[in-house]
């Protein structure tokens, strides 16, 4: 069962839905993270800003374009990207572990801390549609 159906089946249930509320807070007791959300979400970042500059390569090279957009200049520099042969390289793990903590910091950047007594992480096998 994964994450959402887990906190699904605990709204649905009438003994534990009359504790959950949808009020949008800051303070929580408990957190309850799927890995899998934040690994997957890193790695659509990384593909999308990847994408981004790999069109505009071939944009550009088919239409004898040199400079790149702001856009793509900000992603070259974020990633430290290099170009060999019109082809990107670029430190895959350093960049996916970069983008996992980004995932985190969003989770965490906005909660108060102090009331915080357990944070829970489910890591499972990757989902087949990753």
């Amino acid at each position: 069962m994964g994450i959402e159906k887990f906190f699904l089946n605990l709204k649905l249930n009438k003994n534990f839905s009359k504790n959950i509320t949808e009020k949008i807070t800051n303070k929580f007791d408990f957190i309850y993270i799927d890995f899998n959300s934040i690994i997957c979400k890193a790695i659509e970042n990384i593909e999308r800003d990847l994408n981004y500059v790999n069109f505009e390569i071939y944009y550009n090279q088919a239409n004898n374009i040199e400079l790149f957009s702001a856009e793509s200049t900000t992603i070259i520099n974020k990633y430290e990207l290099t170009l060999t042969d019109n082809k990107l390289n670029l430190n895959v793990d350093k960049y996916f572990l970069k983008n996992v903590e980004e995932q985190i910091t969003i989770i965490f950047g906005e909660t108060d801390k102090s009331y915080v007594k357990l944070v829970y992480v489910a890591q499972d096998g990757m989902a087949t549609m990753s």
